[in-house]
């Protein structure tokens, strides 16, 4: 059976493997107040899919994951490293959805960019305040048809639009405002401790906090279908 080994940034552990086999699992309940924690997994139906090796450094988000998925922004960001280069797989895909999955609000193709690094995922879809969403960022590890879902690896989170949470429990915000502060100024040493120590306090390694920004191109919805 293939396994993908793959960094689970979402509980804050190290290293596990991934059975094919999770594809059938049943999604866990949602909890009736907070976030849940985020999981991820294989999809599709093809086990013998395989991206290339990531050399020790895989598709990793960017979360909090304990509970404090929050954000205050009603277009917010999500941060994600790719260690792939253009050509060495198919695509990404980021998609939003309601809590049960039941609705998308918004999907996206993501291009590889020409070398591996963080890639800044907006969203366009304006959020509810007080509601929690789902989204996915699926790895396509072949070239094939967008809307072929039978070949693709993913990582979900949960996210949670609060106004009026604090700041330091709004983690996606945290995230994405210390990350605009040190790729803006990326020699600044002090700059590059904070983004350092903040990856670290959601159980990130330190090799996260010092790869480059990428720069993929993201293909509009008409054009991905």
């Amino acid at each position: 059976m293939f396994r993908l080994l793959v960094f689970l940034t979402i509980f804050g552990l190290s290293w596990i493997n991934i059975p094919s086999s999770i594809a059938q699992s049943p999604e866990p309940a949602s909890p009736d107040t907070g976030t849940p924690e985020g999981q991820q997994g294989v999809g599709g139906t093809r086990p013998e899919t395989r991206c290339p090796d990531a050399e020790g450094k895989p598709l990793t988000v960017l979360v909090q994951g304990r509970g404090q998925d929050i954000t205050r922004e009603e277009n917010p960001v999500i941060w994600v490293y790719v260690p792939y280069a253009a050509g060495k797989i198919g695509y990404l895909e980021f998609s939003l959805h309601d809590r049960p999955v039941t609705q998308t609000f918004y999907r996206t193709a993501i291009e590889v960019a020409d070398s591996p690094g963080l890639v800044k995922i907006p969203i366009p879809y304006s959020l509810t305040p007080n509601t929690t969403y789902r989204w996915y960022v699926k790895l396509y590890c072949q070239s094939h048809q967008p809307g072929d879902n039978t070949k693709y690896y993913y990582l979900q989170n949960w996210m949670q639009y609060r106004p009026d949470a604090p700041t330091e429990t709004s983690w996606y915000d945290r995230i994405a405002q210390m990350g605009d502060r040190y790729f803006a100024d990326p020699d600044n040493p002090q700059l590059q401790a904070e983004w350092q120590d903040l990856l670290a306090s959601i159980g990130l390694p330190e090799w996260i906090s010092q790869v480059p920004l990428a720069h993929p191109r993201f293909v509009p919805p008409d054009e991905s279908k």
